[in-house]
């Protein structure tokens, strides 16, 4: 949960000072991540419903987060931006030092037989592989200056 605050306030700083929407999903992710396991903590030992009922809040939440981020794409493609790849690539790197860590911590869990906790290595790794993708794109835009690599990462 710390992880998922600290890369949450990194991904909004980063999406704000950078001028970047490619910097927006990763802090939303870290949102849907924070509000998930608060929610899969209040529902331990409560009926199937109320836990059915959790997974249908999280899963309308990331429809809605995903929503925004494609409003955000909208917004720079209409408006514009200046997205500043230095920037996209200290923040991108901070991301994945603090996934990259959790990842190393979770590694015993990789093959674990609880699905949840294999899946939870599973979407820290997939966090990582969207840390250097973000990285990339920050490194494209700093020697292309070509705004639109951000609008596809």
């Amino acid at each position: 949960v710390l992880r998922s605050r600290v890369v949450l306030c990194v991904g909004l700083v980063g999406w704000a000072g950078g001028s970047s929407a490619g910097l927006l999903p990763g802090a939303f992710d870290r949102l849907a991540d924070v509000a998930g396991y608060g929610w899969a903590f209040l529902a331990v030992g409560r009926s199937k419903t109320f836990q059915e009922n959790v997974a249908r809040w999280n899963g309308a939440m990331l429809v809605l987060l995903g929503l925004s981020v494609i409003a955000e794409v909208i917004h720079h493609w209409i408006v514009g931006s200046e997205p500043r790849g230095a920037f996209i690539m200290g923040f991108a790197l901070l991301s994945l030092a603090v996934n990259g860590t959790v990842l190393g911590m979770l590694a015993k869990y990789r093959y674990a037989q609880e699905a949840y906790l294999r899946s939870t290595w599973v979407d820290t790794r997939a966090d990582v592989w969207v840390n250097v993708g973000v990285l990339l794109s920050g490194v494209a835009i700093a020697l292309t200056g070509y705004r639109y690599i951000d609008l596809v990462t």
